[in-house]
This record gives C-alpha cells, sequence and structure tokens, in this order.
C-alpha cells in the first residue's frame, strides 16, 4: 500500500489504514483546481438534498464515473441511508419538542393550581417510565 496526495502533502502512518484502500481528505486552503472538483465531488455524494438520478447523471457527466450496476446500487443505497439518518433525525426532534410540551405542562399546573409534580402528572396521565425523567427535569 502507497499513500498518493493528489491535494496537499499529509502524511498518514501506515498503522491507520484499515482498508484495502483509503482516501484521506484534509480540507484547507485550496492549492490549485483539484481542490474544488472534490468538494464539489463530496457534496454530490454526501447530499442529502439530490436525489439519486441527479447524482448519477453529475458523477457521470461530470467527474467521467461510468455507471455499473453495481455502483448505480451503491448511489442508490447512499440515498436511502441519508433519508433514514434525515427520518430518525427528524423522530428524535418529534420526540423531544413532545417531551418539552409535557414539561411545560406539568410545570403550567404546579404554578396555576399549586399541585405538587406527581399531580400534575397524575392529571396529564404521563406514564410512569417518565416520571422519574420530569421529576429529574423540575428539580434542575
Amino acid at each position: 500500500m502507497r499513500e498518493k496526495n493528489y491535494v496537499g502533502k499529509v502524511q498518514e502512518k501506515k498503522a491507520d489504514y484499515d482498508l484495502l484502500e483509503a482516501i484521506i481528505i484534509c480540507l484547507g486552503e485550496p492549492e490549485n483546481g483539484k481542490h474544488n472538483d472534490i468538494l464539489k465531488l463530496l457534496g454530490v455524494l454526501l447530499s442529502s438534498e439530490m436525489k439519486a438520478t441527479q447524482k448519477k447523471d453529475i458523477l457521470e457527466n461530470d467527474f467521467d464515473i461510468p455507471m455499473t450496476e453495481i455502483l448505480e446500487r451503491q448511489v442508490e443505497t447512499m440515498c436511502n441511508l441519508s433519508k433514514g439518518i434525515e427520518e430518525k433525525g427528524m423522530e428524535k426532534g418529534m420526540e423531544k419538542g413532545y417531551e418539552a410540551a409535557e414539561l411545560q405542562n406539568i410545570k403550567n399546573l404546579m404554578q396555576k393550581l399549586k399541585m405538587t409534580a406527581e399531580q400534575a402528572m397524575d392529571v396529564l396521565d404521563i406514564a410512569s417510565d417518565k416520571r422519574g425523567k420530569y421529576s429529574a427535569m423540575l428539580s434542575k
């Protein structure tokens, strides 16, 4: 295995390689036009906004990467992975928002109706597995 720098002059220890083929990209000041090409390629590959067909067209037309069956499947897989990550992030965000709303409702009942946290959670029918978490959040 040998190291080849296309842009910049970075040396990496061979012990750090854990793949048959490794690509290490150290972003910094561009030394020539290739730098922008690498960033564009990464932008296309890692985009969660771009559809697989768009990515394939750009890879083929702008970067002269022939679309084989295997590569097409890999691009499709990458697009599905980014969608999965986005959906998981949305779920977590919605869960956090729901928890924040529940916590605010508990606080409102405690302040306006002079209830204890337990009483407020009883009224709101908060699940028993969430009560400890909310109690801890309220005590901060």
